[in-house]
């Protein structure tokens, strides 16, 4: 069930250069809850009925969206980080590393209680109902995600700084702004109208 952890480099790499739905972030976290809980959904009614191959596909399938949410998370925790360049990476990696404690110490727990609690078979689906509430949580959270920590609104961020910081040269024939940059030229030029200035 490790396996599609390893793959999560390329899913990260994937996000990272391929939009879905005009975003790099937050489509990508409801997409993966989305099919995640459906995955698990489908193993609750039909694992038995189906057998151990269907099983494995929905496990297998459960453990590849999670995977892609991780990455997606690992992203957004960078991004968030350097808003406060200081400490901001700090902080946030200490609560990273904290809610990872506390998730294995909960999952261990209830793994203990379950294995003392019920000497006879127990049904799986309760854990797998506490899986899917998870999950939905995860899901509600991807809605109100902050649109500002999108890639795309960041290079416009770092366009616009680097408008202000540019600099500037004034000839006879009126004042002119020359860009290092030459991404998002549309925006530049935009810019320059607005002030009134020439684009080069």
């Amino acid at each position: 069930m490790a396996f599609p952890w390893v793959l999560k480099i390329f899913l990260a790499i994937f996000a990272d250069n391929v939009s879905c739905c005009g975003s790099r972030r937050k489509s990508y976290l409801i997409v993966n809850a989305i099919i995640n809980i459906f995955s698990i959904v489908l193993l609750m009614l039909f694992g038995i009925m189906l057998g151990k191959y269907f099983i494995l596909g929905c496990i297998v399938l459960s453990q590849i969206c999670m995977t892609w949410c991780d990455a997606v998370s690992d992203a957004l925790i960078a991004q968030a980080s350097r808003i406060d360049l200081k400490r901001g990476a700090i902080n946030l990696n200490t609560i990273c590393i904290f809610a990872f404690a506390c998730g294995g110490v909960v999952a261990c727990s209830c793994a203990g209680f379950i294995e003392l609690s019920y000497e006879d078979d127990y049904d799986p689906n309760i854990l797998f109902g506490v899986y899917i509430a998870i999950i939905t949580v995860l899901l509600i959270a991807s809605f109100f995600l902050n649109r500002d920590l999108e890639p795309e609104i960041i290079l416009k961020q770092r366009e616009y700084e680097n408008f202000k910081s540019e600099k500037m040269s004034t000839p006879e024939d009126g004042i002119i702004i020359e860009f290092n940059s030459s991404q998002d030229s549309g925006i530049n030029e935009t810019l320059c109208q607005a002030l009134g200035r020439t684009f080069r």
